[in-house]
């Protein structure tokens, strides 16, 4: 993994989007990603200790996330026994750029039996790239394989995705942030219509997980539902090499570019 990194750490709650975080639309403003991976990273600081597991993640973009230092906020709403509530926020000066809450639950080896889905992709090396996620910074970061759909083909698609640098500088990034840094393109690459006529526009994003993966190369199978009245729907599965890891709604503003 290169050196290079999506946030730079200017203080313990200042952080920097480089301009490997910069998206498709505006090259002032981070995709969807890397807000939801440092999401991840900064609700574990609230929530440390490894016998809780993230299960449930809500990110809400409030706005364009500037190439612009961050101010975090962090607070711990619910401190139980089973279950804890942590939140985040991201500032730019007095504006909200995004916030995000997780769901942590205690962990304990052996509580309950176990039925988590394992089915099997094609591997990554029996995937195909495609040359459009290497035309902006934050697909050009990623290494992405496609075993089935792709940009260019309208419809369902599944992609293997593997972080080819760091999440914040300095700090290896974790399996979980690597699936949240991922989950975000799920309506991108399983949209039915044409980038450069349509806005389809996710606002939030909702993640649950049922266990961690097993190392940063994750995959994202999805689909998207749109309704005539301009409103949408992705559905989206996260996996890695043992099967199914977890599931990703964006909900979805519809309507022509022009």
């Amino acid at each position: 993994m290169s050196d290079e990194s999506f946030f730079r750490r200017i203080d313990d709650d200042l952080i920097e989007p480089t301009n490997h975080a910069v998206g498709p639309w505006d090259p002032n403003a981070t995709h969807g990603g890397p807000p939801a991976a440092l999401a991840v990273h900064e609700l574990r600081r609230i929530v440390p200790e490894a016998s809780w597991r993230l299960s449930s993640l809500d990110v809400d973009l409030i706005g364009p996330v500037p190439i612009a230092p961050l101010r975090i906020e962090r607070e711990l709403t619910r401190d139980g026994r089973r279950v804890r509530l942590a939140r985040m926020r991201a500032r730019v000066g007095d504006r909200v750029a995004f916030e995000a809450r997780g769901w942590f639950f205690a962990t304990e080896r052996g509580r309950a039996p176990t039925h988590v889905p394992t089915p099997k992709l094609p591997a990554p090396e029996a995937g195909h790239r495609d040359p459009i996620m290497d035309s902006f910074p934050y697909g050009a970061a990623i290494d992405w394989r496609f075993v089935d759909g792709s940009f260019a083909q309208p419809g369902p698609a599944t992609v293997w995705a593997t972080p080819r640098i760091h999440l914040v500088a300095g700090e290896p990034m974790t399996p979980l942030e690597a699936a949240a840094l991922i989950a975000d393109v799920a309506n991108g690459i399983s949209t039915h219509l044409a980038f450069d006529e349509w806005l389809f526009i996710p606002p939030s994003l909702h993640i649950d997980f049922v266990r961690e993966p097993a190392t940063t190369r994750v995959a994202v199978s999805a689909r998207s539902f749109i309704d005539a009245d301009g409103v949408g729907l992705t559905r989206a599965t996260l996996l890695d090499d043992d099967g199914v890891i977890g599931a990703v709604l964006q909900a979805l503003y519809v309507a022509p570019r022009h």
